[in-house]
């Protein structure tokens, strides 16, 4: 009996790199020509780790592949894959797949089924799975050109209660769907078709993308008031297809219901079923390296193509973050960063406009210091400092003003935003900016200017805002979120005229109430202010001031949220909502999967100017987690309980042993491993977050055993506490080697390797294992001993070749330490049982 193999599809897309996906420009590297084409001899995968605490790999491939068309020949510019929007450039995507039928263990039956989607990226092929019976939605089916109406109807139905209904409204309007499909390979698509008197439906089996007319078969039918099945047979030429309905004859607007659609590898149409061959993931990287080598006398070329997944150009993905970076993006229209190491300060107007010159002027036993404090991200800040040693009331000795002269800055007070951070450690602030009147000297006047906009101490000590213009308005308050008296932290101050005569106040990310004003025309500020005063007999006035702008409009809670975010370097982030952020700015906001994590996380001020992957790992360090790529290419950044809650690892998905009878399906060899590399008898911890260097956390027990073995980590964690309970973690969980006693967990498994050409049986567990799945494998001795347990797939080796018709799979498995872990907050695994153990 001859053995059936799943169908390879192993496709590029030589218009697009990272961070994307072979979309549907793709074409199939398996391909008859014209000409000699090209084919893949053999290929091999590897991803993952080797350990638990290891760092993921970035993953590769490789594709051993027969050129004689020459088109992966990068100078070779007539070739279709290195011309047009072609090319044959380093880091093109690239994917390994294969349909396979788990229940009949053959490719019989709708490739259309729910276990499927054409998940391509591009215009109209979307993620929706193929509900071909249309009982569960639509949504898998698009527009192609022109303006049908598409719904979900029970008006007429040949399979279940649901149809698809198809308004066409005129000629040119062309719905329809999209599928891979494998060059070479007889396909036979049908679809049964309900008219309305009169009307003439052709359907189309067609290659895509290109011209929509390039067609393989096409079908029609004019009978109308019953169920017709189209049928239409060929062989597609490149990776993907497409099924579409036209309207050929009739008058305009009809409805046609379309239901039971049906894609199968087969020469004549099959009863329909809504099940068929699952489509699987095998590998999705890029293509890094193209090696050109000739055999046959120089007449056959040879490409073993390299390739790469996700994780190695995001270890080349520099992050590129500061605070300046920040609010430019914002557009403002004056920045004074106050970090300048001496006078006097830079005034930027990035907007242009006349320039601003800044002046210093001190009081009698004042101080202005650049670089005299240092703001949270490290960079410098002016301080200023008045002191009243001799409790003289002449408030023209006692203040020390810095400033500056000659610039305009017009402010529309319908649309501001004025925005500083501040460190008041003592005294009574006064600090913005001035509309200045003619001969006002802020540098003898006490209180601040008489116009202007800006924040001023209360007689009671405490800061607050104001607006005062030469129209009149002149609210105060005080400040949302804060009491405004010196506690020397560093607190984000912002004034917006929100329009609608409005204006309110915010204080770190804290939204304040508004306040109306008369409406005003245009204000010139000519004068930035800061006042260090003790007019009011206080001994002393210190504070310091970084970063302060303006903008000609008012921005939003969102962009406020940003600067402050950035601004105290996002202290106390969850880790996973960290990992999301950098991936969605670095690389992609939707090809992620996350969990928040429940680490909250050091400041992120010394990510700039490192790798994305370094920064990702580091993350997942401090919270006990990973980030790996699957096989679909998705970028995944685990927490510490993603293994217990995700699906594919919550529980076995396979389980593996000799007892076939039982349901066991069989390796073909197994090798496990009893060794100290996972042992820790001392974790040796640094908090990033603080930079102290925690007390050493000793096990007794297991350094007395094993010795002493050290586990040295800096976690970036925003308090001592985190990573002081994560030392107790290590040095409990790894007090022993995996399948000592009292561990209750097997011997962790170097190397498992199954051979589903032999067996069958194993296909799907071979196609659709990935890593982080759980999996239970049993192994009985011949002298009676049974080693049986629950693992986590670490790493993944496929080796395929056509030629030899072999495939095997390695893999590599760490225990599942705690078989039912007590998670706080989650609906199910919070409640306490027999068996349920706290993790950490």
């Amino acid at each position: 009996m001859s053995r059936v193999y799943p169908l390879m599809t192993i496709n590029a897309d030589f218009t697009a790199g990272p961070p994307n996906t072979p979309g549907n420009s793709q074409v199939a590297l398996m391909t008859p020509g014209p000409g000699p084409g090209t084919t893949v001899r053999a290929w091999s995968t590897s991803r993952g780790r080797q350990y638990e605490l290891d760092v993921f790999q970035a993953g590769t491939a490789s594709l051993d592949m027969v050129d004689g068309s020459e088109w992966l020949n990068p100078v070779n510019a007539s070739s279709p894959w290195n011309s047009g929007g072609n090319s044959l450039l380093p880091y093109r995507c690239v994917q390994i797949g294969a349909f396979w039928n788990p229940t009949t263990r053959s490719l019989a039956g709708n490739l259309l089924n729910s276990g499927n989607s054409a998940n391509i990226a591009g215009t109209w092929l979307n993620s929706s799975p193929y509900y071909c019976s249309f009982e569960s939605g639509i949504g898998f089916v698009g527009t192609l050109s022109g303006s049908p109406t598409l719904a979900q109807s029970t008006a007429q139905a040949w399979d279940g209660t649901h149809s698809l209904a198809i308004t066409f409204t005129g000629s040119t309007d062309f719905p329809g769907f999209g599928f891979r499909t494998v060059p070479g390979q007889t396909y036979t698509m049908s679809a049964y078709v309900y008219l309305p008197a009169g009307a003439t439906v052709q359907a189309v089996f067609a290659n895509y993308p290109g011209a929509l007319g390039t067609t393989i078969a096409s079908a029609s039918t004019s009978t109308s008031g019953v169920w017709t099945r189209l049928v239409m047979t060929g062989v597609p030429s490149g990776a993907l297809g497409v099924c579409g309905f036209k309207m050929t004859g009739g008058s305009f607007p009809a409805t046609v219901y379309v239901d039971a659609v049906q894609l199968e590898l087969s020469s004549t149409a099959s009863p329909f079923t809504v099940s068929g061959p699952t489509w699987y993931n095998l590998y999705t990287g890029y293509i890094e390296r193209y090696p050109q080598r000739w055999d046959m006398a120089g007449f056959r070329g040879l490409k073993p193509l390299e390739c790469v997944d996700a994780l190695s150009p995001m270890s080349r993905t520099a992050i590129s973050q500061s605070y300046a970076a920040t609010i430019a993006a914002d557009s403002p229209n004056l920045v004074i960063p106050y970090n300048d190491k001496s006078s006097p300060q830079a005034v930027q107007l990035p907007q242009g406009g006349q320039p601003f010159l800044g002046y210093t002027a001190l009081g009698t036993d004042g101080q202005v210091n650049f670089a005299g404090d240092t703001f949270l991200d490290g960079s410098e800040a002016v301080s200023l400092l008045q002191q009243n040693l001799n409790n003289n009331t002449n408030y023209t000795s006692m203040i020390t003003n810095q400033g500056t002269v000659q610039g305009q800055l017009a402010m529309n007070p319908q649309a501001f935003t004025i925005e500083c951070w501040l460190k008041s450690s003592s005294g009574m602030p006064y600090f913005g900016a001035a509309a200045l009147t003619p001969g006002e000297n802020l540098k003898t006047k006490p209180f601040g200017p008489t116009y202007g906009i800006g924040w001023l101490s209360f007689v009671g000590g405490d800061l607050g805002w104001y607006y005062y213009d030469p129209n009149g308005n002149n609210p105060n308050g005080g400040l949302p979120g804060w009491n405004g008296f010196p506690d020397g932290q560093w607190h984000y101050l912002v004034i917006r005229l929100t329009g609608s005569n409005q204006l309110n106040a915010v204080v770190d990310n804290v939204i304040g109430g508004y306040a109306s004003i008369s409406p005003s025309g245009s204000v010139q500020l000519n004068n930035f202010y800061l006042d260090a005063q003790t007019y009011w007999t206080n001994p002393v006035t210190e504070f310091a001031v970084a970063n302060l702008a303006c903008y000609p409009a008012a921005l939003s809670n969102a962009q406020l949220s940003n600067h402050y975010q950035r601004g105290i370097g996002y202290l106390g982030e969850l880790s996973g909502s960290r990992a999301q952020r950098l991936l969605a700015q670095y690389w992609s906001s939707s090809n992620i999967f996350w969990d928040y994590g429940k680490t909250k996380m050091a400041p992120d001020f010394g990510y700039n100017g490192r790798f994305l992957l370094d920064v990702l790992q580091e993350i997942a360090q401090t919270e006990n987690g990973a980030t790996w790529a699957d096989a679909a290419g998705v970028v995944h950044q685990d927490s510490r309980e993603t293994r217990y809650t995700y699906s594919r690892s919550a529980a076995s998905r396979y389980t593996f042993g000799e007892n076939t009878a039982a349901g066991e399906l069989p390796y073909l060899n197994v090798e496990y491993d009893y060794d100290p590399t996972y042992v820790y008898s001392q974790a040796n911890i640094t908090s990033g977050g603080s930079g102290t260097q925690l007390a050493p956390v000793v096990n007794a027990t297991s350094q007395a055993a094993y010795g002493q073995r050290i586990l040295s980590l800096t976690l970036q964690t925003q308090n001592d506490w985190d990573a002081q309970q994560a030392a107790q973690f290590y040095v409990q969980r790894y007090a022993k080697p995996a399948g000592a006693p009292g561990t209750n967990v097997p011997p962790r498994i170097t190397k498992m390797t199954l051979d589903p050409v032999a067996n069958p049986a194993l296909w799907d567990a071979v196609l659709s294992i990935d890593l982080d799945d759980r999996i239970t494998v049993k192994r009985r001795t011949s002298a009676g001993v049974t080693v049986s347990g629950d693992y986590y797939v670490e790493k993944i080796d496929h080796h395929a070749a056509g030629d030899a018709s072999t495939w095997t799979a390695d893999y590599e498995l760490s225990p599942v330490w705690i078989s039912q872990a007590w998670i706080l907050g989650d609906s199910v695994k919070s409640v306490l049982g027999s068996t349920t153990v706290c993790v950490y």
